[in-house]
Protein backbone atom coordinates (compact mmCIF):
# COMPACT_ATOMS: atom_id res chain seq x y z
CA UNK A 1 0.00 0.00 0.00
CA UNK A 2 2.88 2.42 0.83
CA UNK A 3 4.49 1.96 -2.74
CA UNK A 4 0.78 2.71 -4.10
CA UNK A 5 0.67 5.71 -2.22
CA UNK A 6 4.49 7.27 -2.98
CA UNK A 7 3.11 6.13 -6.91
CA UNK A 8 0.29 7.99 -6.78
CA UNK A 9 1.88 10.77 -5.19
CA UNK A 10 4.76 10.82 -7.13
CA UNK A 11 2.22 10.43 -10.51
CA UNK A 12 0.05 13.32 -8.79
CA UNK A 13 2.94 15.85 -8.33
CA UNK A 14 4.47 15.12 -12.31
CA UNK A 15 0.95 15.51 -13.57
CA UNK A 16 0.91 19.40 -11.50
CA UNK A 17 4.06 20.22 -13.82
CA UNK A 18 4.27 20.54 -17.72
CA UNK A 19 6.54 21.98 -20.53
CA UNK A 20 4.39 25.24 -21.74
CA UNK A 21 5.79 26.32 -24.60
CA UNK A 22 4.42 29.55 -26.22
CA UNK A 23 5.77 32.77 -28.15
CA UNK A 24 5.69 36.42 -27.24
CA UNK A 25 4.47 39.02 -29.35
CA UNK A 26 3.45 42.75 -29.76
CA UNK A 27 -0.01 44.36 -31.33
CA UNK A 28 1.02 43.61 -34.60
CA UNK A 29 2.32 40.30 -34.31
CA UNK A 30 6.03 40.93 -34.32
CA UNK A 31 8.01 38.54 -32.20
CA UNK A 32 9.36 40.44 -29.05
CA UNK A 33 12.70 39.02 -28.04
CA UNK A 34 14.03 38.39 -24.38
CA UNK A 35 10.86 39.20 -22.58
CA UNK A 36 11.67 38.37 -18.73
CA UNK A 37 8.99 35.40 -18.02
CA UNK A 38 8.79 34.95 -14.05
CA UNK A 39 6.27 32.50 -12.16
CA UNK A 40 4.48 34.82 -9.63
CA UNK A 41 5.85 34.55 -5.64
CA UNK A 42 8.75 32.29 -7.10
CA UNK A 43 11.70 32.04 -7.84
CA UNK A 44 12.99 31.24 -11.56
CA UNK A 45 11.72 31.87 -15.00
CA UNK A 46 13.04 32.15 -18.37
CA UNK A 47 13.31 34.25 -21.13
CA UNK A 48 12.13 34.41 -24.68
CA UNK A 49 14.35 33.88 -28.05
CA UNK A 50 15.01 36.26 -30.50
CA UNK A 51 11.82 34.66 -32.22
CA UNK A 52 9.89 35.45 -29.37
CA UNK A 53 9.31 31.50 -28.63
CA UNK A 54 9.79 30.54 -24.53
CA UNK A 55 9.90 26.94 -22.78
CA UNK A 56 9.15 26.90 -18.78
CA UNK A 57 8.23 24.12 -16.83
CA UNK A 58 6.15 25.09 -14.05
CA UNK A 59 2.62 23.94 -12.75
CA UNK A 60 -0.11 24.93 -14.95
CA UNK A 61 -2.26 26.43 -12.57
CA UNK A 62 0.11 28.89 -11.76
CA UNK A 63 0.57 32.19 -13.15
CA UNK A 64 3.39 33.99 -15.68
CA UNK A 65 4.88 37.48 -15.73
CA UNK A 66 5.51 38.41 -18.39
CA UNK A 67 7.51 41.87 -18.43
CA UNK A 68 9.97 43.70 -21.31
CA UNK A 69 11.30 46.84 -22.31
CA UNK A 70 8.52 48.98 -24.10
CA UNK A 71 5.74 47.04 -22.89
CA UNK A 72 3.33 46.65 -20.38
CA UNK A 73 3.71 43.89 -17.75
CA UNK A 74 1.30 41.00 -18.12
CA UNK A 75 0.60 38.67 -15.84
CA UNK A 76 -1.30 35.29 -17.66
CA UNK A 77 -1.95 31.58 -16.26
CA UNK A 78 0.67 29.06 -17.21
CA UNK A 79 -2.28 27.15 -18.68
CA UNK A 80 -3.07 29.89 -20.97
CA UNK A 81 0.22 31.34 -22.22
CA UNK A 82 0.59 29.89 -25.87
CA UNK A 83 0.39 33.05 -27.55
CA UNK A 84 0.87 35.75 -25.64
CA UNK A 85 0.49 39.65 -26.72
CA UNK A 86 2.13 42.40 -24.78
CA UNK A 87 0.68 46.09 -25.58
CA UNK A 88 3.43 48.95 -26.34
CA UNK A 89 4.07 51.23 -23.73
CA UNK A 90 4.71 54.95 -24.29
CA UNK A 91 7.40 56.21 -22.24
CA UNK A 92 6.32 59.76 -21.12
CA UNK A 93 9.15 62.80 -22.03
CA UNK A 94 9.30 63.60 -18.32
CA UNK A 95 10.34 60.38 -17.30
CA UNK A 96 13.94 60.83 -19.35
CA UNK A 97 15.51 64.01 -19.96
CA UNK A 98 17.10 64.09 -22.92
CA UNK A 99 20.04 66.97 -23.92
CA UNK A 100 23.10 67.10 -25.85
CA UNK A 101 26.54 66.95 -24.10
CA UNK A 102 29.73 68.75 -24.41
CA UNK A 103 31.53 65.19 -23.82
CA UNK A 104 34.92 67.46 -22.44
CA UNK A 105 35.37 66.20 -19.41
CA UNK A 106 34.30 62.99 -17.34
CA UNK A 107 33.98 61.44 -14.43
CA UNK A 108 33.70 57.36 -12.86
CA UNK A 109 31.29 56.70 -9.73
CA UNK A 110 31.54 53.19 -8.21
CA UNK A 111 34.85 51.96 -9.33
CA UNK A 112 36.01 48.48 -8.45
CA UNK A 113 38.53 46.01 -8.64
CA UNK A 114 38.28 43.35 -10.22
CA UNK A 115 40.65 41.00 -8.26
CA UNK A 116 39.30 41.32 -4.53
CA UNK A 117 35.63 39.62 -6.27
CA UNK A 118 34.28 36.41 -4.84
CA UNK A 119 31.23 36.17 -5.10
CA UNK A 120 29.09 35.36 -8.08
CA UNK A 121 25.43 35.48 -8.60
CA UNK A 122 22.73 35.57 -11.95
CA UNK A 123 20.27 37.04 -10.51
CA UNK A 124 18.90 40.28 -12.02
CA UNK A 125 20.37 42.92 -10.39
CA UNK A 126 19.56 46.88 -10.41
CA UNK A 127 21.84 48.93 -8.58
CA UNK A 128 21.10 52.56 -7.50
CA UNK A 129 22.78 55.63 -8.14
CA UNK A 130 21.83 58.49 -6.51
CA UNK A 131 22.47 62.19 -7.59
CA UNK A 132 25.24 63.62 -6.29
CA UNK A 133 27.31 66.46 -6.87
CA UNK A 134 29.35 64.72 -9.69
CA UNK A 135 26.52 65.05 -11.35
CA UNK A 136 25.95 68.70 -11.37
CA UNK A 137 29.35 69.04 -13.00
CA UNK A 138 28.95 65.54 -15.15
CA UNK A 139 25.31 65.19 -15.85
CA UNK A 140 25.47 63.01 -18.84
CA UNK A 141 26.08 59.13 -18.60
CA UNK A 142 28.63 57.93 -21.12
CA UNK A 143 29.57 54.58 -19.98
CA UNK A 144 28.39 51.43 -17.68
CA UNK A 145 31.22 48.71 -16.61
CA UNK A 146 30.03 45.59 -15.35
CA UNK A 147 32.32 42.56 -14.36
CA UNK A 148 30.83 39.00 -15.82
CA UNK A 149 32.30 35.69 -15.28
CA UNK A 150 31.57 33.22 -18.46
CA UNK A 151 31.96 29.82 -19.36
CA UNK A 152 31.42 30.99 -23.30
CA UNK A 153 32.45 33.73 -25.77
CA UNK A 154 29.87 36.75 -26.59
CA UNK A 155 27.21 35.51 -23.35
CA UNK A 156 24.26 38.07 -23.79
CA UNK A 157 22.81 39.56 -21.28
CA UNK A 158 20.21 42.87 -21.42
CA UNK A 159 21.56 46.17 -19.92
CA UNK A 160 18.05 48.16 -18.56
CA UNK A 161 17.41 52.19 -17.29
CA UNK A 162 14.49 52.75 -14.60
CA UNK A 163 13.82 55.30 -12.77
CA UNK A 164 13.15 55.94 -9.05
CA UNK A 165 9.82 55.45 -7.20
CA UNK A 166 8.99 57.59 -4.24
CA UNK A 167 9.59 54.88 -1.99
CA UNK A 168 13.18 54.71 -3.66
CA UNK A 169 12.65 51.46 -5.22
CA UNK A 170 13.68 50.77 -9.77
CA UNK A 171 10.65 52.19 -11.57
CA UNK A 172 10.41 52.60 -14.81
CA UNK A 173 12.03 51.99 -18.27
CA UNK A 174 14.08 55.08 -19.02
CA UNK A 175 14.97 53.58 -22.59
CA UNK A 176 12.37 52.70 -25.15
CA UNK A 177 14.15 49.46 -26.06
CA UNK A 178 16.53 46.22 -25.30
CA UNK A 179 19.96 47.08 -25.18
CA UNK A 180 21.62 43.77 -24.99
CA UNK A 181 25.29 43.46 -24.11
CA UNK A 182 27.34 40.42 -25.30
CA UNK A 183 30.46 39.49 -22.66
CA UNK A 184 33.72 37.75 -23.25
CA UNK A 185 34.54 34.13 -22.23
CA UNK A 186 36.58 34.35 -18.56
CA UNK A 187 36.31 37.32 -15.82
CA UNK A 188 36.33 40.39 -17.70
CA UNK A 189 35.35 43.89 -16.97
CA UNK A 190 32.97 44.92 -20.02
CA UNK A 191 32.33 48.70 -20.58
CA UNK A 192 29.07 49.73 -22.52
CA UNK A 193 29.14 52.70 -24.70
CA UNK A 194 26.33 54.90 -23.71
CA UNK A 195 26.60 58.62 -25.39
CA UNK A 196 24.15 57.76 -28.43
CA UNK A 197 21.53 57.58 -25.30
CA UNK A 198 21.94 61.13 -24.44
CA UNK A 199 20.93 60.48 -21.28
CA UNK A 200 20.93 63.59 -17.99
CA UNK A 201 21.01 62.02 -14.91
CA UNK A 202 17.62 62.73 -13.00
CA UNK A 203 17.57 64.96 -9.51
CA UNK A 204 16.55 61.61 -7.52
CA UNK A 205 18.94 59.44 -9.67
CA UNK A 206 18.63 56.29 -11.29
CA UNK A 207 19.02 52.16 -11.39
CA UNK A 208 21.22 50.63 -13.78
CA UNK A 209 19.92 46.99 -14.28
CA UNK A 210 21.70 43.89 -15.66
CA UNK A 211 18.74 41.43 -16.51
CA UNK A 212 20.11 37.60 -17.00
CA UNK A 213 18.95 36.02 -20.30
CA UNK A 214 18.09 32.52 -20.16
CA UNK A 215 18.34 31.39 -23.54
CA UNK A 216 20.07 28.92 -25.51
CA UNK A 217 22.52 31.02 -27.02
CA UNK A 218 23.69 31.31 -22.89
CA UNK A 219 23.50 27.67 -22.45
CA UNK A 220 26.56 25.98 -20.91
CA UNK A 221 26.57 22.32 -20.66
CA UNK A 222 29.13 20.06 -18.38
CA UNK A 223 29.51 16.70 -16.90
CA UNK A 224 28.70 16.54 -13.40
CA UNK A 225 29.52 14.26 -10.76
CA UNK A 226 28.99 10.71 -10.81
CA UNK A 227 26.05 8.57 -8.58
CA UNK A 228 24.53 5.31 -8.49
CA UNK A 229 21.20 4.59 -9.67
CA UNK A 230 18.45 2.11 -7.93
CA UNK A 231 20.34 -0.25 -9.63
CA UNK A 232 24.04 0.09 -8.40
CA UNK A 233 25.33 1.38 -11.44
CA UNK A 234 27.39 3.88 -12.12
CA UNK A 235 25.56 7.20 -13.72
CA UNK A 236 26.71 10.82 -14.89
CA UNK A 237 24.59 13.73 -14.00
CA UNK A 238 24.97 16.88 -16.72
CA UNK A 239 24.69 20.12 -15.54
CA UNK A 240 23.45 22.95 -17.59
CA UNK A 241 24.11 26.69 -16.76
CA UNK A 242 22.80 30.13 -18.54
CA UNK A 243 26.24 32.33 -18.52
CA UNK A 244 27.39 34.83 -17.57
CA UNK A 245 27.85 35.51 -13.57
CA UNK A 246 27.76 38.36 -12.21
CA UNK A 247 30.20 39.31 -9.82
CA UNK A 248 29.71 41.26 -6.66
CA UNK A 249 31.70 42.97 -3.80
CA UNK A 250 30.58 43.47 0.26
CA UNK A 251 29.09 46.81 0.94
CA UNK A 252 28.08 48.52 4.19
CA UNK A 253 25.44 50.16 2.07
CA UNK A 254 22.45 48.43 0.51
CA UNK A 255 22.35 49.86 -2.98
CA UNK A 256 20.82 46.88 -4.79
CA UNK A 257 17.82 45.24 -5.88
CA UNK A 258 16.96 42.27 -7.03
CA UNK A 259 13.70 40.85 -9.71
CA UNK A 260 11.90 37.60 -8.95
CA UNK A 261 8.64 38.62 -10.39
CA UNK A 262 9.04 41.92 -8.27
CA UNK A 263 12.11 44.08 -7.06
CA UNK A 264 12.96 43.22 -3.44
CA UNK A 265 16.28 43.79 -1.68
CA UNK A 266 17.96 41.50 0.40
CA UNK A 267 19.28 41.80 4.30
CA UNK A 268 22.81 41.81 5.29
CA UNK A 269 24.81 38.47 3.83
CA UNK A 270 25.24 35.52 6.60
CA UNK A 271 27.69 33.01 6.58
CA UNK A 272 28.59 29.79 8.53
CA UNK A 273 31.33 29.88 10.55
CA UNK A 274 33.26 33.07 8.73
CA UNK A 275 35.81 32.59 10.84
CA UNK A 276 36.98 29.48 9.39
CA UNK A 277 39.70 29.09 7.42
CA UNK A 278 37.94 27.63 4.41
CA UNK A 279 35.41 30.68 4.24
CA UNK A 280 39.36 32.97 4.34
CA UNK A 281 38.61 34.04 0.99
CA UNK A 282 34.94 34.80 2.08
CA UNK A 283 34.26 36.18 5.24
CA UNK A 284 34.97 39.56 3.88
CA UNK A 285 31.80 39.37 2.62
CA UNK A 286 29.86 37.87 5.92
CA UNK A 287 28.04 40.60 7.76
CA UNK A 288 27.83 43.14 4.92
CA UNK A 289 25.37 43.61 1.65
CA UNK A 290 25.95 42.40 -1.36
CA UNK A 291 26.74 45.04 -4.26
CA UNK A 292 27.43 44.39 -7.85
CA UNK A 293 30.58 44.67 -9.78
CA UNK A 294 29.45 47.87 -11.42
CA UNK A 295 30.56 51.57 -12.04
CA UNK A 296 29.71 54.67 -14.63
CA UNK A 297 31.24 57.44 -16.71
CA UNK A 298 29.42 60.51 -16.32
CA UNK A 299 30.66 63.50 -18.54
CA UNK A 300 29.66 67.20 -18.97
Amino acid sequence: MKIKAALFFFLFSFSLFSQVKGVVKDERGNPIPFVSIMVQNEEGGTSSEEDGSFSITVDAAKNLIFSAVGFETKIIKAAEAKNVELDKKEIELNEVVISSAKKQKEKEIGSFGRGGIRYYSQQTTAKYFPYSEEAKNYPFLKEITIYTSSKIDNAKVNLRLLNVKSDGSPGEDMLEDNHIVEVKKGGKNTTVNMEKNNIEIPNNGFFVVIEHLRINENKFKKKGPQYKDITGNKKRMNVETYEPFFGFLPSEENTCWYFNGKWTQNGLHKMQNPKSYSNLLMRKYHDKYLEIAMSITLTN
